[in-house]
């Protein structure tokens, strides 16, 4: 509920309340299934894209990792959703000037 909560505020375009919801989220799925669930990575996706829109460019930077680090260990560096994490993590990288890294 918290999760779809978030998502509505982020297509109203209420960024900052998105950011803090989608936090509760993370901290519930993290109480529940854990840091290691699919879930956490998605939620932790979702948050980089609010920091990435907020340009807190650095801070996204670090959910994609934490995200492709999770979704590599649960799902395996196969998985659609690693793939798009690393689309993601490519693309905040080379609007940082990181492109050697991206």
């Amino acid at each position: 509920v918290v999760f779809q909560q978030a998502m509505a505020q982020l297509g109203e375009g209420k960024m900052e309340e998105a950011l803090a919801t989608f936090g509760k989220a993370r901290q519930q799925v993290a109480d529940g299934a854990g840091k290691t669930h699919p879930v956490y990575a998605i939620i932790l996706n979702n948050m980089a894209m609010v920091h990435r829109r907020l340009q807190q460019n650095t801070e996204a930077e670090k959910l994609y990792e934490e995200s492709r680090h999770v979704l590599a260990t649960s799902l395996g560096t196969d998985h659609c959703n690693y793939a798009v994490t690393l689309k993601n993590l490519a693309s905040v990288k080379m609007e940082t000037g990181q492109m050697e890294k991206a």
